[in-house]
């Protein structure tokens, strides 16, 4: 018996320019200041493409959330990838 997340990703294949384009919707709300939490309904309404099944964006949430990207809670998905990128921090904050 396989588990929902299964499921999802085996029937929905987002493609690499659905997981960038859902990335920058949560990276753009990230920076507008408070950053809430986005519905998967919310993430569909603002991407371009419109005919994008919601089982597509879960994949491409559950593709980001597997990379450190973005992190779900019981509110929606919000963008957690840090402001300063860690190739511009000097080596003695990475120890």
């Amino acid at each position: 018996m396989s588990t929902s997340r299964e499921a999802i990703t085996e029937k929905a294949n987002p493609t690499l320019a659905t997981v960038f384009e859902v990335e920058q919707v949560l990276e753009r709300e990230a920076k507008e200041g408070d950053a809430l939490p986005l519905s998967i309904s919310e993430i569909e309404r603002r991407l371009a493409a419109r005919r994008t099944r919601r089982g597509t964006v879960r994949a491409a949430v559950q593709a980001l959330v597997h990379y450190g990207v973005a992190a779900v809670g019981t509110k929606g998905v919000l963008y957690t990838r840090p402001t300063k990128r860690v190739a511009d921090m000097p080596a003695e904050d990475l120890a």
